[in-house]
């Protein structure tokens, strides 16, 4: 991976998130771009952070740059309010960027799914940390489903040779009961 990463915070509908942007590039050529996330959704309780919340969210928008501050303001506020209550005042999580493979003209690389994961991301600096995942294979397992699935139902039809099999006994029973 190269290219420079691109970072932005956004307050979304019940959470805000600092957004990361990262370029995937293999053997010089463009791959793909990523979009993972580092959310936080902020504990409503709080009077202030929930006044501060509201207000960043109806900011968006508007001037993307009082909009950035607002944002910015609130994880220094979620922080002032971590100290003061002694826990936790957000509910971390994160949102992991995949990028699938499908390309038969590159056959090492087909069924691989690429994941991003952000552990840490500042939202002032735009620094972040990733765990990255290269899962080989990955859309075989999605086939074998299938197959799974399709020899089921291969199974629960009815099979002709079973038929005359349930008929001949049939038979056999009317005229034992007859």
């Amino acid at each position: 991976m190269s290219d420079p990463l691109k970072s932005a915070m956004e307050a979304m509908d019940d959470y805000i998130a600092a957004i990361t942007e990262v370029s995937v590039w293999q053997d010089g050529r463009f791959v793909a771009r990523l979009e993972a996330q580092q959310r936080a959704n902020p504990n409503m309780l709080f009077p202030d952070l929930k006044e501060a919340f509201l207000r960043a969210k109806a900011m968006r928008g508007g001037d993307p740059d009082a909009y950035q501050a607002a944002v910015a303001g609130l994880y220094t506020l979620m922080d002032r309010l971590e100290g003061q209550a002694g826990r936790e005042v957000k509910t971390p999580s994160t949102e992991v960027a995949i990028h699938k493979s499908f390309s038969l003209s590159r056959p090492q690389r087909f069924g691989e799914d690429f994941y991003v994961t952000p552990l840490g991301v500042d939202p002032f600096s735009g620094q972040a940390n990733f765990r990255v995942f290269v899962n080989p294979l990955v859309n075989f397992l999605w086939f074998g489903g299938f197959v799974l699935v399709f020899g089921s139902a291969i199974c629960v039809l009815p099979d002709a040779r079973e038929r005359k099999r349930l008929e001949a006994s049939r038979a056999l029973e009317e005229r034992a009961a007859a």
